[in-house]
């Protein structure tokens, strides 16, 4: 679609997810509840994980192919620990043992990558 590897699949939800937004921007204009910042934040990372999941890897962005991997790959861990991140702080969960806490899970994550994808 469009020239790229985005399947029609990826992009009716890309649809969807941006019409999310932008109703939820909508009627936050009156209220600042910083839950309505976290959801539409979150939602942003929905918007720009399925369009550089859909959009990228491409031949006609500037630079490497490796800098697009990084790209695609660093948004979706974002969207992994902010969704850990938005449901502990929304539904007041407690921490569990064994120091797991969002900046451990952030630095193993991020670790992880480096170690297993970059590094090789």
């Amino acid at each position: 679609m469009f020239g790229t590897s985005i399947h029609w699949t990826t992009f009716f939800y890309l649809l969807i997810d941006t019409f999310i937004v932008l109703f939820t921007l909508y009627f936050s204009r009156k209220r600042t509840r910083s839950s309505l910042k976290h959801f539409l934040f979150l939602g942003l990372l929905f918007v720009t994980y399925n369009a550089s999941g859909g959009f990228l890897p491409t031949d006609n962005f500037p630079g490497p192919l490796i800098l697009q991997y990084i790209i695609t790959y660093g948004v979706a861990i974002t969207l992994c620990v902010f969704t850990v991140y938005y449901l502990y702080k929304e539904y007041d969960i407690v921490v569990l043992k064994f120091n797991s806490s969002i900046r451990n899970l952030a630095i193993f994550t991020i670790a992880s990558y480096i170690i297993l994808f970059l590094v090789p």
